[in-house]
């Protein structure tokens, strides 16, 4: 059974992404879907950093192989054949001195902004995504450092501290062991990271302009359709956009054969550039590039991170950012689409007001019950009545038990006349609401 970190749906098949996060097995490991091709390399490189864990007198590398998932593939000639992706989880013990745990680091970056990188299964705080990358918790001092690592204490609060400085911070004992662990159990989780989706080997990096990539990207989801990786996953009929977008980039010129195939295939799908990807394009980085470094969750983080970058970049550890870069469009577009429904919601509501005197006990004529639900909190359930008058109106009531005329009224969708106190004129994203208690029928 794997689960979703952010959502929490369960499912017994495994999916690589859900709601854009990496997904875990219901006991909190991390899961990595590693491809064939790579899952060699990832098992020899595995067992070289366990090597070094002897000498740094540390645990090894837990590496477990929880899954193989056959896809049914086809050659360019036709020929069947089949692929597999290897489903595995790692586990590093993180080192810890005097209650202090090593759980990440702090990696400065072309743009100014940090990226933060973590031993696997930790969590590094938000915090730290706009720290000082100079600066020490320990000297206070700020200059240029090697290695900023972020610790956490056993009461729960965090520091960031200079490897320099981890002897004094940490009491005199042995910290440099423990530097080099956290930074061991760090370059495991790039190099997972690396197996699961870039090229996995010593091959120079190829880098793109994120204009050109984000203009590209925008002409493939224009005349192709938006396919994430976890949704070619799990149906091995659809390739992922990120796939189309490096094979665009990407001509075989070293093959007469494969670049007449590759001409073909940008023929056979129209995939010449327009004004408009090229406008999408441009768009979309300078959104990406506006998104806060406190915006609301990991991954419209690191997309903000990336673009303002300026490149993206295809392999090497840590440093793979086709994924996150080739699903800019998708989110620029879906951005697009709830400012525009927001604009529209408020146009369709701009009439709607406050109604009512507030502590004055009044009747309302002509209202509908258009919603009720049940909420817990800390003194049982309360349910929440939501009634609109003939302008449209919103009256909420908030109760302790659904009288039985509420229910008769929601499911016959009658008209009723109520009467109530209006406790409070209110707004909920803009709209007007007026909050009402004793409320009884009449």
């Amino acid at each position: 059974m794997y689960v979703c970190k952010e959502c929490g749906k369960e499912t017994p098949a495994f999916r690589n992404l859900c709601c854009g996060f990496p997904v875990h097995t219901t006991d909190g490991k991390r899961c990595y879907a590693i491809p064939s091709s790579n899952i060699y390399n990832l098992r020899e490189k595995i067992k070289s950093m366990n090597k070094r864990a002897v000498k740094l007198n540390c645990p090894p590398i837990v590496f477990d192989e929880i899954d193989k998932v056959a896809h049914q593939c086809k050659t360019e000639l036709g020929t069947p054949y089949v692929k597999y992706t290897y489903i595995v989880t790692v586990e590093g013990e993180a080192p810890k001195l005097n209650g202090w745990t090593f759980i990440g680091a702090i990696t400065p970056q072309p743009s100014g902004e940090n990226l933060i990188r973590c031993v696997p299964n930790e969590e590094v705080p938000e915090e730290y995504r706009d720290a000082d990358p100079l600066q020490c918790d320990h000297c206070h001092t700020r200059r240029k450092r090697n290695d900023v690592f972020i610790i956490r204490h056993e009461d729960g609060h965090h520091a960031q501290v200079g490897s320099t400085c981890l002897t004094d911070f940490l009491g005199g004992v042995n910290p440099q062991q423990a530097a080099e662990r956290a930074t061991w159990l760090i370059k495991l989780a790039a190099t997972m990271g690396e197996a699961e989706d870039g090229p996995f080997g010593g091959k120079a990096i190829p880098t793109y302009d994120l204009v050109h990539f984000a203009t590209v990207c925008a002409l493939v989801v224009r005349r192709l359709g938006w396919v994430s990786r976890g949704e070619a996953f799990n149906d091995e009929s659809k390739t992922p956009t990120s796939d189309y977008v490096i094979e665009y980039l990407n001509p075989p010129v070293f093959s007469v054969k494969a670049m007449r195939a590759w001409e073909k295939w940008i023929d056979d799908n129209n995939l010449d550039i327009k004004e408009c990807d090229s406008t999408t394009g441009q768009n979309a980085v300078e959104w990406g590039q506006s998104l806060s470094s406190n915006v609301g969750n990991d991954y419209l983080y690191n997309l903000g991170v990336v673009c303002r970058t300026g490149f993206v970049q295809d392999g090497g550890k840590g440093k793979n950012t086709v994924g996150v870069a080739a699903s800019l469009i998708k989110a620029y577009q879906r951005n697009v689409e709830r400012e525009r429904a927001k604009k529209e919601k408020q146009k369709s509501t701009a009439h709607l007001t406050h109604v009512g005197e507030i502590g004055k006990r009044q009747v309302f004529n002509n209202v509908k019950v258009v919603f009720t639900k049940g909420f817990e909190g800390h003194y049982g359930v309360r349910t929440l009545v939501k009634f609109t008058d003939e302008n449209g109106n919103i009256i909420n009531w908030w109760t302790g038990a659904t009288p039985e005329w509420v229910s008769d009224a929601y499911n016959q969708e009658a008209t009723i006349n109520i009467k109530a106190t209006p406790k409070k004129h209110d707004e909920y994203k803009g709209t007007p609401q007026t909050i009402v208690n004793r409320v009884n029928q009449v």
